[in-house]
């Protein structure tokens, strides 16, 4: 099973939630309506974690999505997507950042990575492949 935990963080009223431990096929967050959010994406093999803040900076959610080491990764990448799929739903995304690590020594480096913007319209744009 695919699972996410994480923190949501309301920084105006200094408050938090824990995100416990819940199957990632059945996850969804409901982001309220009328913010403008930034989405970063940062891959790795195992885990991959998820950024969103709204652009008043009030808001911040970080997700930590694990991937289960018996499952192909394929079908993490498949959960994963319908998991951002369900929570920019209705939102309107300024920018979408992904994280990609690049393999060195035949190792993936998570500390070093090179920025690749990824727009909202190609995000969206895999909605429509099957």
């Amino acid at each position: 099973m695919n699972t996410v935990t994480g923190i949501i963080v309301d920084r105006q009223i200094h408050k938090y939630k824990i995100v416990r431990k819940t199957d990632m096929k059945t996850f969804n967050m409901n982001l309220g309506s009328g913010r403008t959010w930034k989405l970063g994406i940062d891959p790795a093999s195992h885990f991959t974690g998820l950024a969103l803040i709204d652009s008043e900076t009030r808001y911040v959610v970080l997700l930590d999505c694990a991937r289960d080491k018996c499952l192909m990764p394929d079908d993490f990448y498949q959960e994963l997507f319908l998991l951002i799929k369900r929570l920019v739903k209705n939102q309107k995304i300024e920018r979408v950042v992904n994280e990609k690590p690049f393999v060195k020594n035949g190792y993936s480096r998570a500390s070093e990575v090179l920025l690749k913007p990824v727009s909202y319209t190609h995000l969206r744009a895999h909605e429509t492949r099957g």
